[in-house]
């Protein structure tokens, strides 16, 4: 199987297809709002927002996105996700809009999601350690695999 083969393959394995991949963006900060057990309406709205403001909702995109805010993806499912994103960044062609400082960039604002949340007084304390746990491991998987694709 081809390379773009398989990757539109996994992406509809997803529930993703060529109008609403770039939604895969938003799945590592649905990941870190997730953390807690529930998506609090700042971290949807920080979501949302940086969905609108990246021009990442062509086509159904935003209805996936409000499903995973809606009801939580498996483990397994964000697992793939960040594997499909890299993927779709540093090596596919066909899918145009992705590349690596994206996927940077959305790691960088899994940050910003988690601080959303407030906090004590919406000052103090606004990440909680297993959110920081969690962007910390976003980071690490995305890293490695980031090194993978750049070094084939």
């Amino acid at each position: 199987m081809e390379l773009d083969e398989r990757v539109r393959a996994e992406l509809d394995e997803l529930g993703l297809d060529e109008d609403t991949y770039r939604a895969i963006l938003l799945l590592p900060l649905v990941e870190v709002a997730w953390v807690d057990d529930v998506i609090q309406p700042r971290e949807r709205e920080a979501i949302l927002g940086y969905g609108e403001g990246n021009a990442l909702f062509a086509g159904g995109a935003r209805a996936v996105v409000e499903g995973w805010l809606s009801e939580r993806p498996e483990p397994s499912y964000f697992a793939r996700g960040r594997a499909i994103l890299v993927e779709l960044a540093h090596t596919t062609e066909g899918f145009e809009g992705l590349d690596p400082a994206h996927v940077d960039d959305v790691v960088a604002h899994c940050e910003v999601i988690a601080e959303s949340a407030g906090g004590l007084f919406d000052r103090f304390f606004t990440t909680s350690d297993a959110e920081k746990e969690a962007i910390r491991q976003i980071a690490v998987h995305v890293g490695r695999l980031t090194t993978y694709y750049t070094s084939r």
